[in-house]
């Protein structure tokens, strides 16, 4: 790679600096040129142009033009003229197609960031610029694209179609050799064959400038994700934005956004969702409960905004799985169901309070430390006496929380009420439903087979059932779940205030670093972006979970997320315990007392593909009874 000092080295001497249009000055917001076309394709079927696939049709009529004797001037109007009458199309239907061809060129140009400035440190100083291309687009529709990225346009511009030349067979640099001293002229651009050894061939100079694709090509992340390079639009957008906007948009250095890379990183994965629930979209009314809600409720409305699309009825819920639960203590058994669940490293005075909201004074069996569900007998027999007082403070909790649902669902059925949240097994859509006594629906990100909700006959959709296939994210949710971390505490539970109003009374506010705060406006920024291509292209808009769960992860293993983002990782949860999970930076462990949790990076049949694919096997097969004792084994023996 060519650094800017080298760069400006090369140009001391020379009076004329030559630059290559496409992919050196400019680049595209999609991953390759010809997935333009593929743009172009969705947009002429929305307007039910055409019934035939216009990116192969297209790649073909061009390719015909190459092979003519015509192929140093073919121009735009030709490959869509060809394009035309290979397909009976009518005069009014090509003519709409080249508009649509512009229009998409126009969408998807983007700059090389560092190179313009270079560009614009040249113009200013007066030194003679030319641009050459071989192009089928005019002149003129070259300058519009420049200038739309903000280069200064003023300047000469040979384009192949326009002189009948072209830089591949080296008839353009004759000619610009012919009228420029080729001693005095040094050329800058991307192409090894056009831009290089062409002009090396006839004596000039030349600077041969990185490939964004080429780039990212060769990186060791295009590894995981290949399989998806294969034209598809919106795979095409989400790589497009990885290489050429972000990683590699740089041709002197390797350098990039890293707001605009935390920003993709989970606003790609959180896009996804949010897609879902537009394109899934019926006539409840959408709880965000908390703690993800205070960032999926106003990303979804954005969402929803910049793509044109009316919002569900929607609220802002405030519960957590220890307010609910603890509100849903009727009998015995209920709070024997409460002490299944993994509980480490705390005492009982503890897990009281963080799991049925009750405060407990007796400090000779509060202080006692134990361990869930190993010690279930030992913590029923010493609470045995005090069940039915927690039973009690479960009631009052629980008529609290129907009067704060029923402010909230503002005539709604209770029955058409669906909770939103990240998911896993649902339960604060089990507990809340017990509750009221009412069916109560979830929309999830992610689900695992058999989720408590479904036990008592409510409606549970997903995004991702975990069992299906594998999934980086789910199998790594400490990474998501601090990335999503807000400055605001856990519901506690639900009271009263001095108007007699029901409003959370929530813990300790919650200490979350700058750089996630930061982080979180990228993945909303990000997520408008997306919303931009949805508002365009409506369903016809696809862009598969899949691949965003392999850039997630791949982004974290081969550590290119900012190193400032990944140290303000940490996460507390004091439902399932005392202690606090952290991040060791670099091992990429997570550690919460003597517990330890590896990143799971899945490589093509390597011994943790493997591993996790007879995880999913048996966890799609696994009774709810037998559930947890196995996970609890297969984290502690396996994993």
């Amino acid at each position: 790679m060519i650094t800017i000092q080298e760069a400006k080295q090369a140009v001391e001497t020379a009076d004329i600096v030559t630059f290559d249009v496409f992919d050196t000055l400019i680049t595209r917001r999609v991953l390759h040129p010809a997935d333009v076309f593929s743009l172009v394709g969705l947009l002429a079927k929305k307007e039910s142009l055409i019934n035939f696939d216009y990116r192969k049709a297209r790649i073909q009529a061009e390719q015909k033009l190459v092979e003519s004797k015509n192929k140093n001037s073919y121009t735009l109007n030709d490959i869509v003229d060809s394009i035309g009458k290979s397909n009976n199309l009518s005069r009014q239907t090509i003519e709409r197609l080249y508009e649509l061809e512009l229009y998409a060129e126009e969408l998807v140009t983007y700059p090389r960031k560092d190179i313009r400035d270079f560009y614009i440190e040249l113009y200013n100083s007066g030194k003679k610029i030319v641009l050459v291309s071989d192009m089928y687009l005019s002149s003129v529709d070259i300058k519009h694209l420049l200038t739309k990225c903000g280069y200064p346009a003023a300047v000469d511009i040979l384009v192949s179609n326009e002189i009948s030349k072209t830089k591949a067979d080296g008839s353009l640099w004759k000619s610009v050799f012919n009228q420029y001293d080729k001693k005095k002229t040094v050329h800058f651009g991307d192409n090894k064959h056009s831009d290089y050894d062409a002009v090396k061939k006839l004596g000039g100079k030349a600077v041969l400038i990185e490939n964004p694709a080429e780039m990212f090509i060769e990186s060791k992340i295009y590894e995981t994700l290949i399989k998806y390079d294969n034209g598809e639009f919106g795979n095409s957008v989400l790589l497009g934005n990885l290489c050429n906007q972000i990683l590699f948009n740089n041709a002197f250095s390797r350098e990039y956004d890293e707001k605009a890379i935390t920003g993709l990183w989970l606003g790609s994965v959180l896009s996804c969702f949010m897609r879902w629930l537009i394109n899934n979209k019926d006539d409840s009314m959408l709880l965000f409960v908390t703690r993800e809600g205070y960032i999926f409720r106003p990303m979804y409305l954005e969402y929803c905004r910049a793509a044109g699309v009316e919002p569900q009825k929607n609220c802002l819920f405030y519960t957590s799985r220890r307010a609910s639960a603890s509100a849903c203590i009727k009998t015995t058994e209920d709070f024997e169901e409460l002490l299944n669940s993994s509980y480490v490293d705390g005492n009982i005075t503890e897990l009281l309070k963080h799991r049925f909201g009750y405060k407990f004074d007796n400090d000779e069996i509060g202080n006692i430390c134990v361990e869930l569900p190993k010690d279930k007998k030992k913590v029923l027999k010493l609470l045995l006496p005090y069940v039915d007082d927690i039973i009690a403070n479960s009631e009052k909790m629980r008529n609290d929380y129907c009067d704060y649902i029923d402010e909230c669902k503002n005539g709604t059925d209770m029955s058409n009420l669906t909770i939103v949240d990240l998911g896993y097994v649902g339960r604060a859509q089990y507990y809340l439903s017990r509750i009221t006594g009412s069916k109560i629906s979830g929309k999830y990100l992610f689900l695992n087979p058999k989720p408590y909700p479904e036990h008592i006959g409510c409606k549970c959709e997903c995004l991702a059932n975990t069992a299906d296939s594998l999934h980086p994210i789910y199998d790594n949710l400490l990474f998501l779940e601090s990335a999503l971390a807000v400055p605001y505490g856990q519901v506690n539970k639900l009271k009263r205030d001095d108007s007699g109003a029901v409003v959370p009374e929530c813990g300790r506010p919650n200490e979350v670093a700058i750089q996630i705060l930061d982080a979180q406006k990228e993945y909303i920024k990000y997520a408008v972006e997306d919303a931009e291509w949805y508002r365009l292209l409506g369903e016809k808009y696809r862009c598969p979970l899949t691949l965003t769960e392999d850039i997630w992860a791949g982004l974290l293993y081969y550590d290119y997320l900012p190193e400032s983002y990944l140290k303000s990782f940490c996460l507390d949860d004091s439902f399932f315990g005392d202690n606090v999970w952290s991040l060791d930076l670099k091992t990429k462990e997570w550690h919460f007392g003597n517990s330890v949790t590896p990143f799971a990076f899945y490589k093509k049949n390597s011994k943790d593909y493997q591993k996790q694919k007879l995880k999913n096997h048996i966890k799609a097969r696994t009774p709810k009874f037998l559930y947890e004792p196995l996970r609890l084994f297969w984290v502690k023996f396996i994993k």
